[in-house]
C-alpha cells in the first residue's frame, strides 16, 4: 500500500516544531508584495535579506532573497531559531499570529508536489514534526506493517531527500562514521576525526555562530540599506544594487579573511 490508497489524513498537532528549526523560512514575492500594499509594517520588520544573497548576490541572479528572520544561526544566535511569529496557547499548544497572511512556505508545509502533480506528505520531515510522525505511524498500522518498513516501500517525491540534518545530528552523523571507519583509515582526517568528542562539535557551532554574528549581515528590508537595496533592484540598477551590498560585504570579508588564516579552527576571534 502507498499512501495515495491510504484514507488517512495529516492533522496538525499544534506542538510548533516546524516553527522553532534552523531552516530558511523563506518569503515569496506574492506574499511581500501583499505585505507591503497592506502596509504591514509589524510583518515587513521581521523580513531579512539572506546572507548568502549579500556575500554571493550573482548565485541568485541577482534577485534579493529574503527571509523571516528566526535566530538563524548565521545571525549568531546559537540554538535559537524559534519564527517571531509563533504564540504559545493556553491550553499549552501553538498557534501562528499571522496564520491568515503567512508567507506560502508555512502555508505549504509538510505538503510536497510530486510529479504527477498531487500532494503528498514530506517523507523527509518525519523527524522534524510530530503530525508527520502520527501521520506515517498511522498509515504504517494500516498496511500491517512497522513504521521503518512503511517508510521503506513508500515512493518518495522525485528530488527529496531522505532527511534534512540540523547542525547537531550532522555532528553526529560525522561522529558515527568517523566511529565506523577501519582503524588505518581513521588518521586520514577526511571525516573530521575532532568531531568524535561532542563537546568539542559543540563549541565549534557556538564558535561559527559568534562569527557570523561578528559578520553583520542581518539587513532587515525596513533598515536604510535595506530599502536602498530594494529600490535598485524593482528598477533593474544591478550597478547601484551592488555598489550598496560590497558596502556591507567589505567589512564581512574581512573577518573571514582573518577567520580562515587564523591556525586552529576553534581559536575565538576579536571584533
Amino acid at each position: 500500500m502507498i499512501p495515495s490508497k491510504i484514507d488517512v489524513k495529516f492533522e496538525c498537532k499544534r506542538c510548533g516544531d516546524c516553527c522553532k528549526r534552523d531552516w530558511d523560512l523563506k518569503i515569496d514575492s506574492e506574499t511581500i508584495t501583499e505585505w507591503i500594499r497592506e502596509k504591514r509594517n509589524d510583518l515587513l520588520y521581521h523580513v531579512v535579506f539572506h546572507p548568502r544573497f549579500l556575500l554571493h548576490p550573482e548565485y541568485s541572479n541577482y534577485e534579493p532573497i529574503l527571509i523571516i528572520d528566526n535566530g538563524h544561526l548565521l545571525f549568531g544566535d546559537y540554538r535559537k531559531h524559534v519564527c517571531p511569529f509563533l504564540v504559545q496557547t493556553s491550553d499549552g499548544k501553538t498557534s501562528c499570529r499571522i496564520h491568515n497572511a503567512k508567507p506560502l512556505i508555512c502555508h505549504e508545509f509538510p505538503f510536497e508536489t510530486s510529479i504527477d502533480g498531487k500532494n503528498h506528505v514530506r517523507t523527509d520531515a518525519l523527524n522534524l514534526c510530530r503530525g508527520v510522525r502520527d501521520y506515517f505511524e498511522r498509515c504504517a498500522k494500516i498496511a500491517g506493517k512497522s513504521l521503518d518498513e512503511y517508510m521503506q516501500i513508500i515512493p518518495k517525491v522525485e528530488g527529496e531527500p531522505e532527511h534534512v540534518p540540523i547542525p547537531r545530528e550532522l555532528a553526529e552523523m560525522l561522529v558515527q562514521r568517523y566511529e565506523a571507519l577501519p582503524e588505518e583509515e581513521k588518521t586520514s582526517g577526511l571525516l573530521f576525526p575532532e568531531l568524535r568528542d561532542k563537546r568539542y562539535a559543540d563549541r565549534v557551532f557556538k564558535r561559527a555562530a559568534r562569527m557570523f554574528k561578528q559578520l553583520n549581515l542581518k539587513v532587515r528590508i525596513t533598515s536604510n540599506k535595506g530599502m536602498l537595496i530594494l529600490d535598485a533592484y524593482i528598477h533593474g540598477d544591478i550597478d547601484r544594487m551592488t555598489q550598496i551590498i560590497d558596502t556591507i560585504k567589505a567589512p564581512a570579508e574581512a573577518i573571514m579573511k582573518r577567520y580562515s588564516e587564523n591556525e586552529r579552527w576553534g581559536r575565538d576571534l576579536n571584533p
